[in-house]
């Protein structure tokens, strides 16, 4: 479990909701205040908890900061946590945030649209209020939250044993009808696999013309890095070669020797084929950082997923920088157009994801990115942002001649599949 605290909210302004673009992303919800009825005596609500990512928006209440308004990312689930040494000053908060979400809950509100309607909504004088300029944070689950908030809410035993989001927490799902558990995979013990700051040896692995990446090895340690233009070829060699050394590991061979015994296996369909000459990387760190430039592929930009906590706490984009880069993401030329595919984000609505991909000469991406910045506000991963900015948020006239290049890329990452012979 993540021991870290999350951040408090600090100043600054607030994205934005994200433009849904009609009324199927942008349902007319009753505004704040109207807290709705009970059905048939039957209170409704939002689950208590969550071990998925939750985001969370700070309460106010007379200028003094109370505690957080919270709500699942992927999950129904929403509540208020209030800080201990608030009791006092805030004793109605969690009853009146518990009656306003109940109201959410009722009328048919997704979660996390629940909590950002309150955002810059008049003070409540018993449960405060989430300050207009509030910035939107995000913790793994409500148990890092709440450790963060007050740690006596935490109970470990009841932690590792109820079920949430439907899941018991090893993964098994409460509906049997959907499985018995989560697949497991533990591999025999091998060489440790990371090194000092000392130089290490290494051996590159080909298949043909692409180099797949380097067998490395130092005094007590070895492994395999895949270049990240070998795309998916890369990743099978990594794991054909992290079998082979498990071999040697077994048979007593050291570390320092394993390369030489590398060197001379034969050639395989997955690891490719070892070049003889056995070379030297001022570091792992060095070898690393080169196995990750690109000269044999595109980097491909894919869509976020709905539990990528890191892709949530991606700083937002203003207005207009986000519509400099929806413009610049949706202008480069065409690739490859599969059609539409669902959101991971919505699984309830209708596909209406483009499943197209598009190059501006340096990097593919999905049309997803685009997709997931103007309905979800997640921002595209920094290396694709930062080619963006560089390029003055422009994409470059001759974008176009690199298709037949783009088309090579997503063929090896798999996107694109040969026809059968």
């Amino acid at each position: 479990m993540n021991q870290t605290p999350p951040p408090p909210p600090p100043s600054g302004g607030v994205p934005p909701l994200p433009d849904d673009g009609g009324e199927e992303f942008a349902p007319p919800f009753p505004p704040p205040g109207d807290e709705g009825g009970e059905e048939g005596g039957r209170r409704p609500s939002y689950a208590y908890a969550t071990r998925k990512p939750v985001a969370y928006l700070p309460v106010v209440l007379r200028e003094r900061h109370i505690g957080y308004l919270w709500a699942g990312v992927i999950t129904e689930a929403a509540g208020f946590v209030r800080f201990p040494d608030a009791v006092d000053h805030a004793l109605k908060a969690p009853e009146t945030w518990s009656d306003r979400l109940a109201g959410s809950a009722g009328r048919g509100v997704p979660a996390l649209q629940a909590i950002r309607s309150w955002i810059g909504a008049p003070e409540h004088p018993e449960g405060g209020a989430v300050p207009a300029d509030a910035v939107e944070r995000y913790a793994s689950s409500t148990t890092e939250l709440w450790e963060s908030v007050d740690p006596s809410l935490v109970d470990p035993v009841l932690d590792a044993m109820l079920p949430l989001d439907g899941e018991f927490p090893d993964g098994t799902p409460v509906d049997r009808s959907h499985g018995w558990g989560p697949l497991e995979m533990r591999l025999p013990p091998g060489y440790p696999e990371t090194a000092g700051d000392g130089p290490v040896r290494y051996l590159t692995a080909v298949q043909g013309d692409l180099h797949l990446g380097y067998v490395w090895a130092s005094e007590d340690a070895a492994s395999f890095v895949e270049r990240a233009d070998a795309a998916l070829a890369g990743q099978v060699a990594r794991g054909a070669w992290r079998l082979r050394l498990r071999e040697l590991f077994e048979q007593g061979v050291p570390p320092a020797e394993a390369l030489e015994r590398c060197a001379a296996m034969p050639e395989d369909s997955q690891a490719g084929t070892p070049l003889p000459a056995v070379e030297q990387a001022p570091s792992l760190r060095a070898l690393t950082d080169w196995a990750g430039r690109y000269q044999q592929s595109m980097p491909l930009a894919r869509p976020p997923r709905p539990d990528d906590l890191e892709a949530w706490r991606r700083p937002r984009l203003s207005p207009e920088e986000r519509d400099a880069v929806l413009r610049y993401l949706r202008g480069a030329p065409v690739v490859f157009d599969g059609g539409f595919a669902p959101d991971a984000f919505a699984p309830d609505r209708p596909e209406r994801v483009p499943d197209v991909h598009r190059t501006d000469g340096v990097w593919i991406w999905s049309e997803a990115v685009a997709h997931h910045l103007q309905h979800h506000g997640i921002t595209p991963e920094p290396g694709l942002l930062e080619h963006i900015r560089a390029n003055g948020h422009r994409v470059p006239p001759a974008a176009g001649e690199a298709v037949p290049w783009a088309l090579t890329t997503l063929t090896m990452h798999g996107v694109l599949r040969h026809p059968p012979v």
